[in-house]
């Protein structure tokens, strides 16, 4: 039997495992199809995972249907290393957690590093140096500096206010 609560946070957590192919919707759409299955909540949520990480799995409607991601003796897909645990701290970053590195992300973002190296050390990678003729180039590109236009001529800015004169007489 599936609640709506237990659907919900279900859905998310398959989700995050195919987040381009298996959207929220179509996997809560097949979770309350299958609401009232006597299979135990426990035992779905290790079957969805196991078929979410089996990239022959096309859809999320197979969970139900008869497979390997059913049985509990084998898993389908093995990981290449396994999760760092919350307290293993970041290869590169000792003071953070290696699975959830702000460093590391802040890295992946800027394009320093792939999202595959969170938590772990990286080659830096580097960055394309500056042509030669970079100096040239940033000056080129600046603003022309003011200059009057040829045959108007400026006058100074006056440093004295006029004052009124009464007219003689």
């Amino acid at each position: 039997m599936i609640n709506e609560h237990q659907a919900h946070a279900l859905a998310l957590i398959i989700n995050s495992f195919r987040p381009n192919d298996w959207g929220t919707h179509q996997i809560l759409a097949v979770l309350s199809e299958h609401q009232n299955t006597p299979t135990p909540f426990p035992r779905i949520v290790e079957a969805a995972i196991r078929a979410a990480r089996n990239p022959a799995i096309k859809s999320p409607t197979a969970i139900f249907l008869p497979g390997k991601h059913w049985d509990t003796d084998t898993d389908t897909v093995a990981d290449d290393q396994p999760a760092p645990t919350p307290n293993t701290p970041c290869e590169d970053h000792p003071h953070e957690p290696a699975h959830t590195c702000r460093c590391c992300w802040a890295d992946v973002r800027a394009g320093d590093r792939s999202p595959d190296h969170i938590g772990k050390t990286t080659t830096p990678t580097r960055r394309t140096p500056p042509p030669t003729n970079f100096r040239e180039l940033y000056e080129n590109a600046l603003p022309p500096t003011p200059h009057t236009p040829s045959g108007v001529t400026q006058h100074p800015e006056p440093t004295k206010t006029p004052q009124h004169q009464e007219p003689a007489t």
